[in-house]
């Protein structure tokens, strides 16, 4: 058994012991201990910020005009492994902020008079910023000209209206802005007679959605503009 160190012996020696430890504190070994435990620490707070939540801007991109996108409805699906979808809309900028500790995102991205596309991007820890680039839809270009122009061939619009659109197109109208007018369902050629129809009331369409199946237009959603837009 370890007997306890006489209290006196301390006391006769503390002058000792404190040269000792004075000396001790300029030993190179302690500072590279120091130094080691010092760097220990930076590597370990690094490490912990690369696996934490980043924020990522990304950037939606017309592909024709390599312009960003300044729509405040782009809406966005991130998909999530073992999770519920999330939704996200876009600012006034055309952008939007993902905040995730993934180093892969997939998504769906939806925008008026843009086609929706399926996007997957591989994040970089470093890189906070990307852009994305959207394809425009023709299709609804066209139908939206249509309904502003004043066209003197109907015959011709109401044949190329025919091409675009699938036999079986499902046709919503929703309501405007303003939440006049109510919910409305047409066929095909319902639209088309009612979009080449002046006295119609489909002037001034705005194109909501528009959906493909094999290549020809399926779904359509949209709204007419009121006189204060």
């Amino acid at each position: 058994m370890v007997s306890d160190v006489p209290r006196g012996l301390v006391e006769r020696n503390r002058g000792k012991l404190d040269v000792i430890l004075k000396k001790g504190k300029g030993n190179p070994g302690h500072l590279r201990l120091s130094l080691y435990l010092v760097s220990i620490i930076i590597l370990l707070v690094i490490i912990i910020k690369l696996f934490s939540n980043q924020n990522y801007r990304l950037t939606f991109i017309d592909s024709d005009t390599g312009e960003p996108v300044l729509e405040n409805n782009i809406r966005v699906e991130l998909l999530m492994e073992d999770e519920s979808p999330k939704h996200l809309l876009s600012d006034e900028t055309g952008s939007i902020i993902i905040r995730t500790n993934r180093s892969r995102i997939h998504m769906i991205i939806r925008a008026p008079y843009y086609l929706t596309d399926t996007v997957t991007r591989i994040l970089k820890r470093f890189r906070h910023s990307e852009q994305i680039n959207l394809n425009a839809d023709y299709y609804a270009l066209m139908i939206s000209y249509f309904s502003e122009s004043d066209v003197s061939s109907w015959e011709r619009r109401r044949e190329q209206l025919t091409g675009i659109f699938s036999d079986n197109a499902i046709i919503y109208q929703a309501p405007e802005k303003s939440g006049k007018g109510g919910m409305a369902l047409y066929t095909k050629f319902e639209f088309i007679d009612k979009i080449t129809m002046p006295s119609s009331g489909l002037q001034q369409i705005e194109i909501l959605d528009c959906r493909y199946f094999n290549g020809k237009i399926a779904i359509l959603r949209f709204r007419t503009k009121s006189e204060l837009e």
